[in-house]
């Protein structure tokens, strides 16, 4: 896991998304931290730029590698420019 990345459980999170698994179990298979770290990327208004899988053949699981990318306005609350940037006044 990184600041702008997070890599979890792909089965748990197919299996949670199809509902075949509760939240409560989902976060038994997926760090509690890594689901923070996600969201406080959203909260910052930082949009998705990627999602990718990593095989792991070795493994009874792949991982799920989302990415945040850079502030997107459109998931950002609003913030108005500076004051000089309003229309003038007729």
């Amino acid at each position: 896991m990184g600041r702008h990345s997070v890599e979890i459980s792909l089965r748990a999170t197919v299996e949670y998304l199809a509902g075949r698994i509760d939240r409560t179990e989902y976060e038994r298979y997926v760090p509690a931290e890594w689901l923070q770290q996600l969201r406080l990327n959203l909260e910052s208004g930082n949009g998705i730029s990627g999602v990718s899988i990593s095989r792991s053949p070795d493994r009874d699981d792949d991982g799920l590698l989302i990415t945040s990318g850079d502030r997107d306005a459109a998931m950002s609350p609003f913030r108005p420019g500076p004051a000089n940037d309003a229309p003038e006044a007729v």
